[in-house]
């Protein structure tokens, strides 16, 4: 309740502030609800959205927040909005190509890769596109084969038959 009342403090000296409202559903995610969350970030997406220049701090904390709540396909959907208005941000990639990762998206995870190889030609993103192709080949055969059980528990794949009989 404490840390509410700074936050109003800060919205009256501050109105416009996208990082003031950013810090207002924090908040709110940690003492409050899903519900009052959600309602709150609802008001609020619209207004931080027109603020550019806080994208990275404030797409940071809704991430936190989204991803608090197990909402991940939100917190995808905000990076993608936001890679829309500012297509060149490498951190904007970095934290999209991350959502991906946690959805397995890895067709999406591929074009990321390569953008961001494009954007500052280090080879370690080369490195993640062959990787994502790799995991797309594992994860079609797998599918293939009807062992789609073993993608709810991915260290079954990465563990050796022998191990287990140790």
């Amino acid at each position: 309740m404490k840390a509410l009342k700074h936050i109003k403090a800060l919205q009256s000296e501050f109105p416009s502030s996208a990082l003031v409202l950013a810090l207002k559903v924090l908040v709110y995610a940690i003492i409050g609800g899903e519900v009052g969350v959600s309602s709150v970030l609802s008001k609020t997406e619209a207004k931080v959205f027109s603020d550019i220049s806080a994208f990275p701090d404030v797409l940071t904390t809704f991430e936190a927040v989204w991803l608090h709540l197990g909402h991940l396909d939100k917190a995808t959907y905000i990076y993608e909005f936001a890679r829309v208005e500012d297509c060149n941000s490498f951190g904007l990639m970095r934290r999209l190509f991350n959502c991906y990762s946690h959805k397995s998206l890895f067709v999406k995870q591929l074009k990321v890769s390569l953008k961001m190889y494009k954007l500052v030609r280090e080879d370690k993103f080369l490195f993640w596109a062959v990787f994502c192709i790799h995991l797309q080949v594992l994860s079609l055969l797998i599918k293939k084969h009807g062992m789609d059980n073993l993608l709810d528990e991915p260290e079954s794949i990465l563990q050796p038959s022998w191990y287990t009989c140790l």
